[in-house]
């Protein structure tokens, strides 16, 4: 699963690098880009979106991020994805719709995943509602291996 969950992660983090070009500025004190953490390769993703997802009767939130169109697909990167190493220091929040159309509705069988320091979330198979031309949307799912249901909302 953790395999999953890294490739799951680096892809849609894949999409939002080729998003570059169109991502906002970076806002206060957050610096957009490539970095090292321990050696390890991490990308920063900046701008005004945040989610929130619930997992389990616990919240938890996410802010400075981008929401983009990449390579046609509708993606959601919130702040840094650490690379090749277990997501110990950072919180990121990441969905990349893989379907050319994006225009508001409900979309299934949408992968999406997260991570706060010390724990990574996946979740497969799950649902998202795009609203207000792409700048909202709700998810929803379980966490893969049968896990708890998430529920959640972004903002772009």
């Amino acid at each position: 699963m953790r395999f999953a969950f890294t490739f799951a992660i680096f892809f849609v983090a894949a999409a939002g690098c080729a998003a570059l070009a169109t991502a906002l500025p970076s806002r206060g004190a957050c610096t957009a880009g490539l970095s090292k953490i321990a050696g390890f390769q991490a990308r920063t993703f900046c701008g005004p979106a945040k989610a929130t997802a619930k997992v389990g009767g616990k919240k938890l939130s996410f802010v400075g991020g981008q929401c983009a169109v990449s390579q046609g697909f509708w993606t959601v990167n919130i702040g840094t994805i650490e690379l090749g190493q277990p997501h110990e220091t950072r919180s990121y929040f990441g969905i990349a719709l893989m379907q050319s159309k994006h225009a508001d509705g409900t979309y299934r069988n949408v992968t999406f995943g997260f991570n706060v320091p010390g724990k990574s979330y996946l979740v497969s198979g799950g649902t998202l509602t795009l609203r207000s031309r792409g700048k909202a949307a709700s998810f929803s799912g379980a966490l893969a291996g049968g896990g708890a249901k998430v529920t959640g909302s972004v903002t772009c």
